[in-house]
C-alpha cells in the first residue's frame, strides 16, 4: 500500500490556533533556502485533537541537500538563520507589546480588525524562518545516532549529549530561574520579581488551545511548585572520534537548538495575541467562546460583521458526524 502522507505530530489544539500553521509553513518556503516539499494539517473540532502531515521520503531528500550544502559553506546558512531567527524574536516580543497597550485601549470594530490583520501578517512572518528546522532536525538527529551506535553502543546518547552541550539558554530555563529566585525572595524583593516575570513570560501558559492570562496568584503559584533541578548525577565524559558527516550533523543539531527554542518563544507570543483579540472581539459580541474559537484564524472579521452567518457554519459543523 502507498503511503500518501506520514502523521509526524499530534497536539490539543482548537482550529483558531492551528489554522494559522499552514500559513508559518508557506513562509518558511517563501523565506528560506530549503522548502517543503509537503505539509498539512487536520483538527478534530470534536477532541479538539490536531495532527501534522508530512512526505517523509521527500523531506529525507531536503535533508540530504542540507547536508550537501553545509559541507560547501561550513553551515554558513544555517549560521546566518540562527542569527535572524534571534533578531527577530526580539523584535516580534517588542511588537507584542505594542498590540496589548493598543488593545486595552477603546478601538472600533474596524480599527480592532486592522489592528488583528497587521498583527498576523507580522506573527507568520516571524514564525516562518525557524519553522524550518521542523522539516530537517528529528531525521538529522536519527541519523546521527544510527552512526555513531555502530561505533559507541550503549553510550551513543551520552556522546550525543557532550556534542550539543551549549551556553545557549532556552527562554524556558530563564522562567524557571525567574521562579526560584521569587521562590527565596523577601515580600518587597519579590513583588518587583513577579512584575518581572510578568512582563517577560506573560504567554508562557499559552498552547493550542487557549492562552489564559497569567496574574500574580498564578506565578507565586508556579514559582512554590517548581522544583529545582538537581544535578546529583554527574555522567564520565566520553572520548570519541566523529567522521566529517557526523562533525556536520552535530553542527547543524547544535546550530538547530536555539532557532527551534525561539520558533517556540515566537509560537507562543503569537498564540498569546491571538486568544487576546479574541477576547476583545467577544467583549462587543456576545458568543460562546468555545464555539468561536473553532473559527479559522481570516474568518475574525466575520466574527465581527457577519456574526450569524459565522455562528450558523460553526453551530453547523460541531454536529457533523
Amino acid at each position: 500500500m502507498k503511503v500518501l502522507a506520514n502523521r509526524v505530530s499530534g497536539t490539543d489544539g482548537c482550529v483558531l490556533a492551528l489554522s494559522v500553521i499552514v500559513e508559518v509553513i508557506k513562509t518558511s518556503n517563501l523565506r528560506n533556502r530549503y522548502k517543503y516539499p509537503f505539509y498539512g494539517t487536520d483538527i478534530n473540532t470534536s477532541t479538539n485533537q490536531g495532527g501534522e502531515w508530512v512526505k517523509e521520503d521527500l523531506n529525507k531528500q531536503v535533508a540530504r541537500q542540507i547536508l550537501k550544502d553545509a559541507k560547501k559553506d561550513k553551515l554558513k546558512y544555517f549560521i546566518n538563520l540562527e542569527k535572524t531567527v534571534k533578531k527577530e524574536a526580539s523584535e516580534f516580543k517588542k511588537y507584542s507589546r505594542h498590540i496589548l497597550k493598543t488593545l486595552s485601549t477603546s478601538l472600533s470594530d474596524q480599527e480592532l480588525i486592522n489592528l488583528y490583520n497587521s498583527f498576523i501578517l507580522k506573527y507568520i512572518y516571524y514564525y516562518g524562518p525557524g519553522a524550518l528546522s521542523f522539516l530537517y532536525e528529528s531525521i538529522i538527529s536519527d541519523w546521527l545516532y544510527a552512526s555513531l551506535s555502530k561505533k559507541y553502543h550503549d553510550n551513543t546518547t551520552q556522546v550525543i549529549s557532550q556534542l550539543l552541550e551549549s551556553s545557549y539558554q532556552s527562554f524556558m530555563i530563564a522562567s524557571e530561574i525567574l521562579l526560584h529566585q521569587i521562590n527565596k525572595s523577601s515580600d518587597i524583593k519579590r513583588k518587583n520579581l513577579v512584575k518581572e516575570y510578568l512582563g517577560k513570560f506573560f504567554f508562557i501558559n499559552t498552547n493550542y488551545l487557549d492562552a489564559p492570562v497569567l496574574n500574580e496568584t498564578q506565578i507565586l503559584e508556579k514559582a512554590k511548585t517548581l522544583k529545582a533541578h538537581k544535578d546529583n548525577f554527574k555522567a564520565i565524559k566520553i572520548k570519541f572520534k566523529l567522521s566529517e558527516d557526523e562533525k556536520i550533523m552535530a553542527r547543524l543539531l547544535k546550530l538547530s537548538t536555539p532557532i527551534r527554542d525561539q520558533r517556540k518563544y515566537i509560537n507562543l507570543i503569537g498564540g498569546y495575541l491571538i486568544f487576546r483579540f479574541l477576547d476583545q472581539a467577544l467583549k462587543k459580541h456576545k458568543i460562546n467562546r468555545e464555539l468561536a474559537k473553532r473559527m479559522f484564524w481570516f474568518e475574525f472579521k466575520d466574527l465581527i460583521f457577519n456574526t450569524e452567518k459565522l455562528l450558523t457554519r460553526l453551530k453547523k459543523d460541531s454536529l457533523s458526524p
